[in-house]
Order: C-alpha cells, then structure tokens, then sequence
C-alpha cells in the first residue's frame, strides 16, 4: 500500500498514477516507469478533476514518485517453466478518506 505524500496530503491533491513495471521470473521488478501521471490534465479532466497547477501539480510529482517506489517494491509469484518476463500496468489511486 502506498504512503500519501505528506505535501499531496497537506494540499489535498487526490489522483491516479499508471505504472508500467517488467516483472521478472522471480517476481521482482525489474523496471518501472510512470506512464500516466497524477498531473495528467487530461485523465484528470475525464473524471471531472481540475487541472493542478503551482505546488499542486509538485505535490502530483509525489504522487508519482511513491507509486514508483510502491511498485518497485512489489513481489509477484514467481513462475517456473518456458516464461518470459511480462510487462504489466498497475493503477495506484490517491484518495483522501
């Protein structure tokens, strides 16, 4: 479960991050990359959000920056037999409770 940076949390900036991590055989991973931001405007705008602008879209970038480090140190089960390391996309979604 990922940790809500403490500047997202102050300003109250919600969002969704997509990351797409290689997973090896042993279920590490292997690279991670963001391919969809908490700053995106328009992923945000798709589901009724504003724009983030100023310190806003910085606290976005941590957003990103802990689904990164969250994915990172994600285990998957690891596969034995004729396998190839997979690519998958894993949504991290921000919400203030």
């Amino acid at each position: 479960m990922p940790s809500y940076p403490a500047q997202a949390q102050r300003l109250e900036v919600e969002g969704r991050v997509m990351v797409r991590a290689t997973v090896a055989l042993d279920g590490s991973v292997t690279q991670a990359e963001v391919v969809a931001s908490a700053a995106n405007a328009a992923a945000r705008a798709a589901v009724g959000e504003l724009p983030l602008h100023g310190a806003e879209a910085r606290a976005a970038q941590a957003l990103d920056a802990e689904a990164l480090r969250m994915v990172r140190a994600c285990r998957f089960g690891a596969v034995t037999g004729n396998y190839t390391p997979a690519q998958v996309q894993i949504p991290v979604r921000f919400r203030m409770e």
